[in-house]
């Protein structure tokens, strides 16, 4: 399915996550009932200068998040505290209640603590199962 948008060797992450974007949009409209608004991407916290990679709002005028989500490519571990912290610290930043990482091989779902307080691993409310076939960016 991925291929279907972009020529081998020629993909980046950035590339991906405007293709997430849109899988994602298409799933908020055909789904109403949910009380979701839409995606959004590269979005700069309030209170820092990172950018989410994608945000899932409640309310994109009132800035009302629902989940943040952190991609990464396939090298780095879904294991790397860095990508679990920087994805938590962004998820508290915008009070969104859920937080994803994605290593494009493997997904985490967690629950946002309040701010001050860390997750680790095996908070996990939802993993994935491993996709061993995707092994770089281009797959």
């Amino acid at each position: 399915m991925w291929r279907s948008f972009v020529e081998k060797n020629k993909s980046n992450e950035l590339e991906f996550q405007g293709v997430l974007l849109h899988w994602l949009n298409q799933e908020i409209k055909k789904r109403p009932g949910m009380g979701l608004d839409q995606a959004t991407q590269e979005k700069p916290a309030i209170s820092s200068s990172k950018r989410s990679d994608l945000i899932v709002w409640k309310d994109r005028k009132t800035e009302s998040a629902f989940l943040e989500i952190e991609l990464k490519t396939p090298e780095t571990s879904i294991t790397d505290p860095v990508f679990l912290r920087d994805a938590l610290n962004k998820a508290q930043s915008w009070e969104a209640p859920y937080f994803v990482i994605w290593n494009m091989r493997e997904a985490e779902l967690y629950k946002t603590p309040p701010i001050g307080m860390g997750v680790s691993p095996d908070k996990a409310l939802k993993v994935w199962p491993s996709n061993n076939q995707i092994r770089s960016i281009d797959d």
